[in-house]
């Protein structure tokens, strides 16, 4: 996959009335909101994006979701949620639905291990490498992250839409890693920091 065509979103909620007071979303009702969020999906991603959504996709009924499924540009992957149940019944819109996954990123000369989950874990695989760690679920307000870690839901970041790997990667670098585990030694913990 080609680092310029990967993208990554979560907790969408199409059709969901409760988030709009919720989350404080800016939006008159939750038509208004669904046609913004196509439309912010649809402009930054083409049928070659590789797109994430890490849970919470929707609260429409079975025809609603067909239809904003359909509406959604892009090589769509999705991690599910705790409000995703049924999901398989569009699988057909997706290359897989997981419960979590761990996806390695070609970038230039440097391999980027990225942690893909619905909510944000306390210690994740490589963390102590510098690996990172995008989930949804908290709309913004989890405010216990550590190292290399992101909240990647429209809530979370500005402009309720995707955001790219580069994005997300300018982002990082303003993070420094942390030691959150057993798996790195006293000596090369204080090094850090």
């Amino acid at each position: 996959m080609n680092p310029d065509d990967i993208y990554f979103i979560s907790d969408t909620h199409f059709y969901h009335n409760g988030v709009l007071k919720y989350s404080n979303r800016p939006f008159a009702n939750v038509e208004e909101m669904n046609e913004a969020l196509i439309n912010n999906w649809n402009s930054k991603i083409s049928s070659r994006s590789h797109i994430f959504h890490l849970g919470d996709l929707t609260f429409g009924n079975r025809a609603n979701t067909e239809l904003v499924l359909s509406k959604l540009n892009g090589q769509k992957y999705l991690i599910l949620g705790n409000h995703d149940r049924g999901m398989n019944r569009f699988k057909h819109h997706f290359i897989w639905i997981k419960d979590y996954h761990e996806m390695t990123v070609m970038d230039l000369c440097h391999q980027q291990k990225i942690i893909l989950f619905h909510y944000p874990i306390g210690s994740w695989n490589k963390c102590h490498y510098g690996s990172w760690q995008l989930h949804g679920h908290c709309h913004g307000n989890f405010m216990h992250t550590r190292g290399k870690q992101l909240d990647v839901g429209v809530d979370a970041l500005p402009g309720y839409r995707p955001y790219s790997y580069r994005e997300i990667s300018e982002i990082m670098t303003q993070k420094s890693w942390q030691i959150v585990d057993h798996h790195c030694p006293q000596e090369l913990t204080e090094l850090i920091k």
